[in-house]
C-alpha cells in the first residue's frame, strides 16, 4: 500500500488532478468515490491520509450496489463477505464515522442500506447490526456462528435467531437457529482463524480480553444446546465447537487459537504443510519468527516441531525432512538459511554469503557470475 506522501505526491497539483480525472474516466461512479477517500487530502496536514472510515463507507457502497456504471452485472447481488470484512477493521468510533460520511455522501442512512441489502434474519445482518450497535464481542460472536456453518448447504435459511433455541427443525436439533447436520457439514475455516486471532493483534480497536469475552459470550449463548452438555469433562460450547468441527493438525491449530488467540510457531507451520498443498505465505511467516530466535530457542523449536509431528502422524520426524518434502528450489533455500538464524558474526556472513555463492552456481542462468567469481578466486579475493 502506498503511504500518505507517495499518495499525495500522485495527487497533487494540476498534474496530479489530470491523472485522477483520467483514471477515473474509466471507472464506474461508485469505484471512482473509492479513489477519492483513498486521495482526500486532510487540511491540517496538507497530505492524502485516507480517512479509513471513509474509504471503508465508499467500499462498502460498492460491495452492494456494484461500480455504479454501466456494467449491470457489477451490481448484481451483494458482496456479504467483503462488506463484512469492511467492518471488521475499523473501531466502533470508525464505524460511526463511516455511518456519518455514508450518509452525508448517498443520501440514505448506512443502516436502512444494510438492513434492504441484507435481510434483518441473515447471518450477515447479526454481524454488521452489532457492528452498527458498537459491539464487536457480538459481532464475532455471530462470525463463530457463521464459520461454522456450511456455505453451500440448501438449508442456510434456518440461521435466523440471534440466540439459542434448541428445537428440532426439519428433523434436526438447531442451535441458535444453525441446524445440526448444517453445524457440523462444512467449516470457514479463514473466518474462524480471523475471529479468533482479532483480540491478539487488536485489530479494529479490539482489546487484550477481547477474545476471553467472546468465548463468554459465545459459551452463554450455546449453554442451554447440545454444544453446552454438561459431561463432567469441562469443556465448553467453544471447545466441542472446534471438537466437532476439526480434527488432526487442524484442531492442534485451532484449538491453541481458542486458548490464546495464537499458535505456537511450530503448530502453525506443521498447519501450513498438512495435506494436499502447502500454504507457502503461512510458513514464510512463520520462519520469520523462527530467523529472530536465539540458537538455543531454534534448537527447542525443532525439538517440539519434530515431538508434535511423531506424536501426530508416528514415526520419527524431522523438521528438515518436512521441509525438503513440502519446498523445493530458493524458496527452500531461502527458509534454511532463515532456520539458520540472525547472523551474529563476520564469520556468519561470510558463511551465508558462501552459501548463496554455492546456491546461485548450481544455477544454469548464472554462468556470467560464475566465471566472475571463479576470476576473484584466482585472485585471491575469496
Amino acid at each position: 500500500a502506498m503511504t500518505p506522501e507517495e499518495r499525495t505526491a500522485v495527487c497533487s497539483g494540476p498534474e496530479g488532478m489530470r491523472f485522477l480525472n483520467k483514471v477515473k474516466e474509466n471507472l464506474g461512479d461508485n469505484e471512482a468515490a473509492v479513489v477519492d477517500a483513498l486521495t482526500q487530502i486532510n487540511p491540517e496536514t496538507g497530505k492524502a491520509e485516507a480517512n479509513p472510515a471513509h474509504v471503508a463507507a465508499a467500499k462498502m457502497q460498492l460491495h452492494m450496489k456494484g461500480s455504479g456504471d454501466w456494467d449491470f452485472w457489477s451490481g448484481w447481488g451483494t458482496k456479504e463477505e467483503e462488506l463484512v470484512k469492511e467492518f471488521d477493521k475499523l473501531t466502533p468510533e470508525q464505524v460511526q464515522e463511516a455511518a456519518r460520511w455514508y450518509e452525508e455522501k448517498y443520501g440514505t442512512p448506512l443502516s436502512v442500506v444494510l438492513e434492504d441489502e441484507l435481510g434483518v434474519d441473515s447471518r450477515e445482518y447479526a454481524i454488521v447490526d452489532a457492528e452498527m450497535r458498537g459491539d464487536k464481542v457480538e459481532a464475532d460472536v455471530h462470525r463463530l456462528k457463521w464459520a461454522a456453518q456450511d456455505e453451500n448447504s440448501s438449508t442456510n435459511w434456518l440461521l435466523a435467531a440471534t440466540g439459542p433455541v434448541g428445537a428440532v427443525v426439519a428433523g434436526g436439533l438447531a442451535l441458535g437457529g444453525i441446524k445440526l447436520p448444517v453445524l457440523f457439514s462444512g467449516t470457514d475455516e479463514e473466518l474462524l482463524e480471523a475471529t479468533l486471532k482479532a483480540g491478539k493483534e487488536k485489530r479494529g480497536g479490539r482489546d487484550a480480553d477481547h477474545l476471553e469475552k467472546v468465548k463468554a459470550r459465545f459459551n452463554k449463548m450455546f449453554a442451554g444446546t447440545e454444544l453446552g452438555v454438561e459431561d463432567g469433562s469441562g469443556r465448553t460450547p467453544i471447545d466441542r465447537l472446534i471438537e466437532n468441527e476439526t480434527s488432526g493438525v487442524e484442531k492442534a491449530y485451532f484449538t491453541q487459537l481458542v486458548a490464546k488467540g495464537e499458535a505456537d510457531p511450530e503448530i502453525e507451520l506443521l498447519y501450513s504443510m498438512d495435506g494436499w498443498g502447502t500454504d507457502e505465505e503461512r510458513a514464510k511467516k512463520v520462519m520469520e519468527r523462527v530467523y529472530d530466535m536465539s540458537p538455543d530457542e531454534r534448537a527447542a523449536f525443532k525439538h517440539r516441531f519434530a515431538d508434535v509431528a511423531g506424536k501426530m502422524y508416528g514415526g520419527a520426524q524431522s523438521l528438515d525432512a518436512w521441509l525438503e518434502d513440502d519446498f523445493s528450489g530458493t524458496e527452500l533455500f531461502e527458509i534454511k538459511l532463515q532456520l539458520r538464524g540472525k547472523p551474529e558474526s563476520p564469520k556468519d556472513y561470510l558463511e551465508i554469503a558462501r552459501m548463496r555463492w554455492e546456491f546461485e552456481r548450481g544455477g544454469m542462468a548464472n554462468g556470467f557470475m560464475n566465471g566472475f567469481m571463479d576470476g576473484l578466486e584466482a585472485l585471491g579475493a575469496t
